[in-house]
């Protein structure tokens, strides 16, 4: 025997629900938790200290100050912090995976990466999403736009 269907009306009456439903979800206007300020502020300071640590050592006007080498070695520093950063939300970072870096850098980057391993503790790989998506932008996508983090805005300083 055939198994019992739903009537013509029944069945559009279901479907509507469903896409009423759908459109409740897709219309939700509440909106995304930002980013905490303490992860703001110290991804800031990485990125400007590994600045100054990198372009801004050399004396300024001098042939080594003009060396596009510096723009490399800051970039490739960045993408090595970023690299750490991604694996700190799943594990510590051994003390040895700092040594890379300079001595300036490593306390913050250090912070950073033990920060991130608390913060992301327990937490759904979903939930760290948004802190993944800012470090790839900030680090990788755009290492030459500084922000300042005050209070919560964020100020373009001019570089």
């Amino acid at each position: 025997m055939w198994p019992r269907q739903k009537g013509w009306g029944q069945e559009d009456q279901a479907q509507e629900e469903q896409e009423d439903q759908e459109q409740e979800e897709v219309d939700d206007d509440t909106p995304l938790p930002g980013l905490d300020d303490t992860f703001l502020q110290k991804t800031k300071d990485l990125k400007w200290a590994v600045y100054e640590n990198t372009i801004l050592t050399p004396e300024e006007n001098t042939p080594e100050a003009q060396q596009n080498e510096l723009l490399h070695v800051y970039q490739t520093m960045l993408m090595r912090a970023y690299r750490l950063l991604r694996i700190a939300q799943g594990r510590s970072i051994r003390p040895q995976e700092y040594d890379t870096f300079p001595s300036e850098i490593r306390p913050l980057l250090q912070d950073l990466c033990e920060w991130l391993t608390a913060f992301s503790s327990g937490k759904p790989l979903s939930a760290m999403v948004p802190y993944t998506s800012y470090l790839q932008q900030s680090l990788t996508v755009y290492p030459f736009i500084h922000r300042r983090h005050v209070g919560g805005e964020d100020d373009v300083e001019a570089q």
